[in-house]
């Protein structure tokens, strides 16, 4: 990848092209999803066509409330942002 740019021609790796930047959501399958910083781009317009086992949410709240439902209702699983980040923070200490 350092040496390309992008994994377009590494080994066993497919290239894809669209126009519309969300429409991964709907036109392929996965084990997985981790949509992140674009705000509600998994809405109820769009939830029923998403072909994954598992959405884990980045930052942004990136799944709407009713899309969540259908979601789950199909039975798969979503974990929310608080749920899907981890948050290392240094223990507190003291100077005396």
């Amino acid at each position: 990848m350092v040496s390309n740019g992008s994994l377009k021609g590494f080994p066993g790796a497919t290239h894809e092209e669209t126009n519309d930047p969300l429409s991964y959501m709907t036109e392929w399958s996965a084990d997985c999803m981790i949509p992140a910083a674009t705000e509600k781009s998994i809405h109820a317009g769009n939830a029923e066509k998403i072909n994954v086992k598992a959405i884990f949410e980045g930052a942004n709240g990136p799944t709407t409330y009713k899309a969540e439902q259908i979601l789950t209702g199909r039975g798969i699983v979503c974990a929310p942002t608080c749920l899907s980040t981890v948050v290392v923070s240094p223990a507190p200490t003291s100077n005396g």
